[in-house]
């Protein structure tokens, strides 16, 4: 279209300026995207597991299906609007919304807080037991022939919230829970809800998971596969190198830089260097073996100086150092290659990094179960929305971007005869390839009730 020149879109001479503002009665939704994954949560066959584990909360046949409410909460994670739980008030007073999830009543903020205060320590343990067999689903889709499963403790900032039972002094410095959470290729799979005061290595827990996975691993998906249970300092521990050595399975640990070790790496630097680069820093390093007095086997440890780093060369005394434990075998990992799979650790603070941007460090409830089973909720959904990025869009996103991308899209709801049909805006629907994405959600791998 032509325009005559030296005419303002913004001045009077033109006719295209919005005159009035008038409610509509059509059904129309701002989080269009939402039918895609709702769709493909479905197509996984997810509800029936959480059916088969939860079916006995709801006791009787009053009020709105199990299933429902649970599909309601998993949607209230995955919009990401808001995360207080008067957002499933404003959400009711929403037909399009309704219509994009494919829910005829939708809950209130009193029935979520009743659901959630129905949870005690029993049924807060199949949460652990739904998260093993998505881990296997996930193990059989993508194929992986080497596991790293990364082990560490997701501190979440409660300080100005009301009174939380379980609330303590975390090591960052700030009061609030601190969960253990072990992931895989960027998904939990394992977690446990603990107050702040719990460090990292707290009591036997570690050991307890890690068993548990790796059991699963043997049993159900390949008894050969290679794991490697990777930790940061916080976790060193001979108790635990032991029970990883007995297990069998490797273990990439951070050390703790006490002067007998500063003492052996100065030593052997003295023997000379090796030299290990990535695109930002650069690091010498020398290798040798230690075992402790109360240590039943040896390890062999990596010794490190950052000598350079983003182009900038370090003065001998500024030079950071660090120490790396493993029992990774020599003639199969070199030690740039064991550096390289420690320093990939960083994609493991990429995931507690994504899963706070996904949901919220802050717990809505006063209660410690409560606190703990809507904590599980948000790592339920947080692993349904990577699985369904990964299976349908592809597009590597941390959520807050990709939820604006893909589920804010403007749609209109319309019934023909019997059926329903989403309207999205043709622009739309060709930028983000909509009818394609569509059968991909109809095809999506589903889970299995026998692992």
């Amino acid at each position: 279209m032509k325009y005559k020149k030296n005419v303002s879109l913004f001045s009077g001479n033109v006719k295209c300026k919005i005159s009035r503002v008038e409610p509509t009665g059509e059904r129309l939704s701002a989080r269009g995207g939402l039918a895609w994954v709702v769709r493909y949560i479905e197509q996984t066959g997810i509800y029936e597991l959480l059916e088969r584990y939860f079916g006995k909360l709801k006791r009787t046949s009053k009020g709105l299906p199990l299933l429902s409410i649970i599909k309601q909460i998993l949607c209230f994670f995955i919009d990401g609007t808001a995360f207080s739980l008067v957002r499933f008030d404003e959400l009711r007073e929403d037909p399009g919304y309704a219509g994009v999830i494919e829910e005829p009543e939708l809950v209130s903020s009193h029935t979520v807080k009743r659901f959630f205060r129905k949870f005690n320590i029993f049924l807060l343990r199949n949460f652990r037991f739904i998260f093993h067999r998505l881990f296997i689903w996930r193990l059989r889709v993508e194929r992986p022939s080497f596991i790293v499963l990364g082990v560490d403790t997701i501190p979440l900032d409660n300080s100005g919230a009301k009174k939380r039972e379980g609330v303590s002094y975390t090591y960052k410095g700030f009061y609030g829970f601190q969960p253990l959470v072990i992931s895989w290729n960027g998904l939990p799979v394992d977690a446990i809800f603990r107050g702040g005061s719990r460090h990292c290595n707290y009591g036997d827990t570690v050991k307890s998971m890690i068993h548990g996975l790796v059991r699963l691993i043997r049993k159900y998906y390949d008894p050969e596969v290679s794991v490697l249970v990777r930790m940061d300092a916080g976790f060193f521990d001979g108790s635990n190198f032991e029970f990883f050595e007995e297990l069998g399975v490797y273990y990439v640990c951070g050390g703790r830089l006490d002067e007998r070790v500063i003492r052996l790496g100065e030593t052997e630097k003295e023997r000379g260097v090796k030299f290990y680069s990535s695109p930002r820093a650069s690091w010498e390093w020398v290798e040798f073996r230690d075992r402790r007095r109360n240590w039943a086997y040896e390890s062999r440890v990596i010794f490190l100086w950052k000598v350079s780093e983003d182009g900038q060369l370090k003065l001998e005394f500024a030079r950071e150092r660090s120490v790396i434990y493993t029992n990774l075998p020599e003639d199969k990992f070199s030690g740039k290659v064991v550096i390289g799979l420690y320093h990939k650790r960083g994609e493991d603070e990429l995931f507690n990094r994504a899963i706070k941007d996904f949901g919220t460090e802050r717990m809505p409830f006063k209660s410690f179960e409560s606190n703990w089973a809507f904590f599980y909720f948000m790592l339920l959904g947080f692993f349904l929305w990577e699985c369904f990025r990964r299976d349908v869009i592809g597009a590597k996103r941390y959520p807050s971007v990709l939820r604006r991308l893909f589920i804010d899209i403007p749609v209109r709801i319309v019934r023909k005869g019997r059926r329903i049909i989403l309207k999205v805006p043709f622009w739309v629907y060709k930028r983000l390839n909509l009818e394609a994405l569509w059968k991909k959600v109809q095809r999506s791998p589903p889970v299995s009730l026998n692992a």
